[in-house]
């Protein structure tokens, strides 16, 4: 059994999936950007597991068919002001992905206020997940 939380690590997500982005226009270009972002999603998750016991690829829901609460810590690379709504927006891909690689759907995902950290270099996502009794 997994302990208490499992972190899943991603980079920030792409400009192109900011619903506030000035270059909607091309469609291409966001498409591609929440294909990569899902496969990041899935890979991270892939890498946060303890390959020895599942395998890369395989194994069941680790965290249980239920609800899953879901925190996500936030380090920017600069201390502009970002907003909660616009980031759970542009993670949309990356969730996906996660809950793909969980085998749950993300519906089961009840999203935590976001925790804002230090701004580092590079900017990184952490995605703190816990299933809930």
């Amino acid at each position: 059994m997994l302990a208490d939380a499992l972190f899943v690590e991603t980079g920030w997500p792409a400009a192109a999936l900011s619903p506030n982005a000035s270059h909607q226009r091309n469609i291409w270009r966001k498409r591609r950007a929440k294909n990569e972002a899902k496969n990041e999603g899935f890979i991270a998750v892939c890498t946060a597991l303890d390959p020895k016991r599942l395998g890369p690829w395989g194994g069941g829901p680790p965290l249980g068919g239920g609800p899953l609460k879901v925190t996500i810590h936030a380090q920017p690379a600069t201390k502009r002001r970002m907003d909660d709504d616009n980031l759970v927006a542009s993670c949309k891909s990356l969730l996906d992905g996660i809950a793909q690689r969980l085998k749950v759907d993300d519906s089961q995902f009840q999203l935590q206020p976001i925790q804002w950290h230090p701004p580092a270099k590079p900017a990184r996502l952490v995605f703190e997940i816990e299933a809930l009794p």
